[in-house]
């Protein structure tokens, strides 16, 4: 950590100002090795309180692990969002609904999705209801069921005319 926080420093000195044209090319890879850097130091700073049992620190260091974009850190994710999930995280069954949905770092389960993403609806969660309507109305991941997709629809509707999520998701794995 303190080599790569070296490494960062010097390269800020060394180009300081976009004075070559790939130079904002390389103030691009310093941001994105500052924020390497801080994941790191954050994982390292959560990881002892995950273990201790505290879903909250499970769900944070499951998205960590997760912003890692890599084979293995999204299956340390999937183990420390199952953990959080498990004990009512609902930013971990979110996550874990999506790794499941997606097929990132575990097999592609959508009906294991569908089970995080309903826990997460039953607790409030809005995204999580959005993705529960669109299951249940096209039949991912559990049978076909109309009355409740429009049941949760019904839920996501409400929460928008009160602008709880004005911003719904669009595209990923899930297409509702």
């Amino acid at each position: 950590v303190v080599g790569a926080l070296l490494l960062m420093f010097m390269a800020a000195v060394i180009f300081p100002y976009p004075v070559l044209s790939g130079s904002v090319w390389v103030s691009s890879r310093i941001i994105l090795a500052y924020k390497a850097v801080q994941r790191e130091i954050d994982i390292r700073g959560t990881l002892p309180k995950a273990e201790g049992g505290d879903s909250n620190a499970q769900a944070r260091l499951a998205w960590l692990y997760h912003l890692r974009h890599t084979e293995a850190g999204n299956r340390e994710s999937v183990e420390w969002a199952e953990k959080g999930a498990v004990q009512g995280s609902i930013e971990a069954m979110t996550l874990l609904a999506g790794h499941y949905a997606c097929g990132d770092g575990t097999e592609k389960n959508m009906s294991a999705a569908a089970k995080w993403y309903l826990a997460a609806a039953e607790r409030g969660d809005v995204v999580s209801q959005y993705y529960v309507s669109g299951m249940y109305g096209k039949g991912i991941g559990v049978a076909m069921n109309q009355q409740a997709a429009n049941y949760w629809w019904k839920k996501v509707e409400k929460a928008m005319a009160e602008c709880r999520a004005c911003d719904l998701p669009s595209g990923g794995c899930i297409d509702p």
